[in-house]
């Protein structure tokens, strides 16, 4: 099985797909956002952005809060639903990796995840 298939099976679960995965991870590392910066950084259009945050808030798992700065635009945050499920994600991010790289070498382990960030971007 893929790597993202394991990951994926898991999510589905919880009821959530990977984007939201992401977005529990980007909200997890940087502290509140806003929808549009959200869309700015995953590279997401407003309309799924707004889709995958609802499902998010339905799960518990993100909230909307006003800003203080513009009350016209809403932050969004992880709640510890959220961060429960973030942290459990990475464990099982993890172990989906070593099964996957688990074939190759530590050598060749290492090459893929020095470049993969770079692929990825």
């Amino acid at each position: 099985m893929r790597m993202k298939g394991m990951l994926d099976e898991v999510l589905s679960q919880h009821g959530i797909v990977t984007i939201q995965f992401g977005m529990l991870s980007l909200l997890h590392r940087t502290g509140p956002l806003s929808q549009i910066e959200i869309g700015g950084q995953m590279n997401i259009d407003k309309a799924s952005v707004v889709k995958f945050i609802d499902g998010l808030e339905k799960r518990d798992l993100v909230k909307r809060v006003g800003n203080k700065k513009d009350r016209r635009v809403k932050s969004i945050v992880i709640t510890h639903k959220g961060v429960l499920l973030f942290k459990k994600g990475v464990i099982l991010r993890n172990k989906a990796e070593k099964v996957f790289l688990k074939p190759l070498t530590k050598h060749e382990q290492k090459i893929i995840m020095a470049a993969l960030p770079k692929v990825l971007k």
